[in-house]
Order: structure tokens, then sequence, then C-alpha cells
């Protein structure tokens, strides 16, 4: 049995994220992250031109039990392809919905390392890393981690987690 990691809580809210033409990047949004764009996202690559996308529904939920990147992402429902969201959209959920980020509450959000290459279901950290969305007294900041970083995210934290609106499975 999969392990209940997640709560819907946006349920019964419209999130829906504009359409795209995914020029815009995390690493080049100062005027978005006021307090600062981790440098990892140039390190690592993330930082090339993304794809178009149109306007998109999206959850957010809250993480109610502890468990790693990974987990956490993989308890959603769908393949790892169905997972993501483009820089533009973070960038656009942060600007258009900025009531869903709380201050003191880390916000995560898979995107593709590179979105014009696809997600090899197998061995989804070969293309796919975790943002990482806070608040501090300078405005909003971003973060990027591995999908396979060890660390154990705690449930106890209230930390939430954007994706795409998904179906979730018949099991």
């Amino acid at each position: 049995m999969k392990k209940n990691i997640l709560r819907l809580i946006s349920d019964g809210h419209t999130l829906i994220l504009p359409a795209s033409d995914g020029s815009r990047l995390i690493c080049d949004a100062k005027d978005t992250f006021k307090s600062g764009i981790d440098y990892d996202f140039i390190a690592w690559g993330v930082n090339k031109p993304g794809i178009a996308t149109p306007a998109a529904p999206i959850q957010l939920h809250e993480v109610i039990d502890d468990g790693k990147f990974v987990d956490i992402f993989r308890s959603l429902p769908g393949k790892w392809s169905q997972k993501w969201l483009s820089q533009n959209q973070v960038i656009d959920f942060c600007t258009t919905l900025p009531e869903w980020v709380e201050r003191g509450v880390d916000t995560f959000i898979l995107i593709k390392k590179d979105e014009n290459k696809p997600i090899n279901e197998k061995k989804p950290k070969d293309n796919l890393v975790v943002v990482i969305l806070g608040i501090n007294v300078s405005g909003l900041r971003v973060g990027v981690s591995c999908l396979d970083n060890s660390g154990v995210r705690d449930g106890k934290c209230h930390l939430r987690v954007v994706s795409p609106e998904l179906t979730p499975l018949a099991e």
C-alpha cells in the first residue's frame, strides 16, 4: 500500500497558471526572487530555454508525513513525466498566486533540468530537480535540490508541494 505523505489543501479552489512562451528562467528572475536565487540553477545547467505551455490547473498539497523528496513526489498520482512544471510556470505561480506561498513554510515544485528532453520513468533524477521556495524578511527566495537528496523532510513542518492538477490513479 502506498504511504500517504501528502494532503490536498487547494481542494475547492481553482488555481490556474497562465499560458506562457517558456522564455522566463528562474536564474534570471531577480524581480521575482528578491531574496536570492541559488547559484546551482546555473552550476547544474538548469538555465536552458524552456517550452511553451498552455494555461494549466495546479494543485497545492501539504506534506503530512516524513519523507525524502523522491517519496514525496512519488506519492503524487501519475507518471514522473506528468508531475513537473516549467520554470516559466514556477515564476508565474509566484507572481500570480503569491497568497499560496506562506512565510516560514518551504514550498517544493518539480521541474526539468532541460525542458526539451524527456524524463526516463526509471531514472527520473536524471532530468528532474526540486525547486524550493521560501519567504524571509527580504522577500521570496528560490533554491534547487536533487530529486534523490537523502534528507528527510519533516511531516510536522507543514511543507507544501505544488503540482499540475493530476487525477488519482485507480487502485
